[in-house]
């Protein structure tokens, strides 16, 4: 459906016909989706030798330690942001032990909840 016309006709024929709780089920629905398919694509990016590479280096670049507690053990490299995702530099980036991961994530969903 690119031709512009063809769009106007199926949004006045078909999609201006549908219930507003229809329209809203089906918004709803190609969100989740978009969500899922993101979060597919992120997982995968996980795998890649550019995201192992970033790793390493964010690692090294924090001596090898949580950059919060300073501990050694089960260290992650979390996204600071997602703006450059696929493309981000070390600054995006921050080392996090598990227990601190888990922590500042904690953290986020009560911010979510209180704002």
């Amino acid at each position: 459906m690119s031709d512009p016309n063809e769009i106007d006709r199926w949004k006045s024929e078909v999609w201006d016909t549908l219930p507003r709780e229809e329209q809203q089920r089906i918004i709803d629905a190609r969100k989740q989706y978009l969500r899922r398919k993101r979060h597919d694509e992120y997982i995968a990016y996980l795998n890649t030798p550019q995201w192992q590479l970033l790793r390493r280096l964010k690692i090294e670049e924090a001596k090898g330690r949580c950059e919060v507690c300073m501990g050694k053990e089960n260290l992650q490299v979390h996204h600071r942001t997602y703006e450059r995702l696929f493309r981000e530099s070390l600054s995006d980036l921050t080392v996090l032990c598990d227990a601190c991961h888990e922590l500042y994530h904690a953290n986020d969903k009560v911010r979510k909840i209180t704002a």
